[in-house]
């Protein structure tokens, strides 16, 4: 987990590896997207997003991970109909959270995404 934050580059590089072998192995997905959003890279961090959405149609994290893409690259109706769809996955599959992993000071701390945390970013996406 520390060499994600820590070094980035070397964190994609196995990833990459990961991802040479099982194109839609989705945590390798979920953490390419991440490392590229949180280093500015947006078209990057799209490209896992994507392949993600196609593979995994029915997780929202992933929706909520193109939202946030698409919030950055000033797509905010693309980030809406994200979010939303997110949203509408998590009550269909009778949650109200999404487990993820951040990680913060090298150490990988389980959070929840919250529908109302969503509702914010639907609200973000609306009003700026």
């Amino acid at each position: 987990m520390h060499v994600i934050q820590s070094q980035p580059r070397k964190a994609l590089n196995i990833l990459s590896q990961v991802l040479a072998v099982v194109p839609t192995q989705r945590e390798s997905l979920l953490c390419t997207a991440r490392i590229y959003f949180d280093v500015g890279r947006y078209g990057k961090a799209m490209a896992a997003v994507r392949t993600g959405v196609a593979a995994y149609p029915k997780d929202p994290l992933f929706h909520v991970y193109q939202g946030d893409v698409l919030a950055k690259l000033c797509d905010f109706a693309g980030a809406l109909r994200s979010y939303r769809l997110a949203l509408r996955l998590m009550r269909e599959a009778g949650t109200s959270s999404i487990e993820t992993t951040k990680i913060v000071n090298g150490e990988g701390d389980t959070f929840s995404i919250t529908s109302a945390d969503l509702n914010v970013r639907v609200a973000s996406a609306l009003y700026g």
